[in-house]
């Protein structure tokens, strides 16, 4: 009989590691999916982000051109004011 109580200890024992185990690679799933959930959205905030980047160098680009643009209005007024002296 003590080895039955024996082969039942062992049994038991087994049976928590594996519950154990089982725990674990459930809680190790949840934190993989959560760190996916996390990782897809950084990706769409950094596909924002370079979004609001390109719209920004667009607007620059622009103003940069609407200044060329004015300057060279100035320069030919500039020009027509120093010809009637």
């Amino acid at each position: 009989m003590s080895a039955d109580l024996e082969n039942v200890s062992v049994l038991e024992k087994l049976e928590e590691r594996i519950v154990d185990m089982v725990e674990q690679l459930k809680q190790s799933r949840r934190k993989q999916a959560a760190a996916e959930k996390e990782a897809a959205e950084l990706r769409e905030q950094l596909a924002e982000k370079e979004r609001e980047a390109e719209e920004l160098r667009s607007s620059q680009s622009e103003a940069a051109g609407d200044r060329d643009a004015v300057r060279r209005r100035i320069e030919g007024l500039l020009d027509r004011i120093d010809s009637m002296d």
